[in-house]
């Protein structure tokens, strides 16, 4: 599977809106991703990073209202899926312990 020019500007921009979400505390959905696409269009001057912002937040859009699985891609869907489990975080001052199960 190869990707296109036209899809890494994409996900570019959807990591720029995902590290904007993250910097400013809030939680990353594909909802929140849409609203922070939305005001980083608003901000922005270049045509081309413009057009990659619209072209991100469209396909945002498609897979949240439930594309069929052929039009994911399937890095999306592994993080999606990632994002849906229980995962431990790792504080800043060392590991965080889980509960011995005896």
């Amino acid at each position: 599977m190869t990707i296109t020019e036209d899809e890494k500007k994409q996900q570019v921009m959807i990591g720029e809106a995902t590290l904007n979400l993250i910097f400013n505390h809030q939680d990353v959905t594909p909802l929140s991703l849409v609203e922070q696409l939305y005001a980083m269009a608003d901000r922005e001057q270049d045509d081309d990073r413009l057009l990659s912002i619209w072209q991100a937040r469209k396909w945002l859009q498609i897979f949240t209202k439930g594309a069929p699985s052929g039009r994911r891609p399937d890095w999306l869907q592994e993080m999606m899926s990632r994002a849906c489990q229980e995962t431990v975080i790792a504080a800043d001052d060392g590991p965080v312990s889980r509960p011995s199960s005896r």
